[in-house]
């Protein structure tokens, strides 16, 4: 894990020019809460069961023989667009 010291010896060798754009980047990342829990939140540490395994592969396959919604749709759905 990086110390605050280490990042600030980066910001002090950052041309001028790209100052702003990584004031920019910072700013983001710190205004945006779901960011903030998911680079802070514990490894989940759960085995990856077969059973998920088995879910996930026929999850797959019926993506690919195109079963399913479309994103438009599931946007529609929830009254996203």
């Amino acid at each position: 894990m990086a110390t605050k010291q280490q990042l600030h010896d980066l910001i002090e060798r950052l041309p001028e020019n790209e100052i702003a754009t990584v004031y920019r980047l910072l700013a983001g990342l710190l205004a945006d809460p779901l960011w903030i829990a998911s680079v802070t939140a514990p490894v989940d540490q759960e085995p990856y069961t077969p059973e998920q395994q088995a879910d996930d592969a026929e999850a797959q396959a019926a993506i690919d023989r195109g079963e399913g919604i479309s994103h438009a749709q599931m946007l529609r759905e929830f009254g996203l667009k």
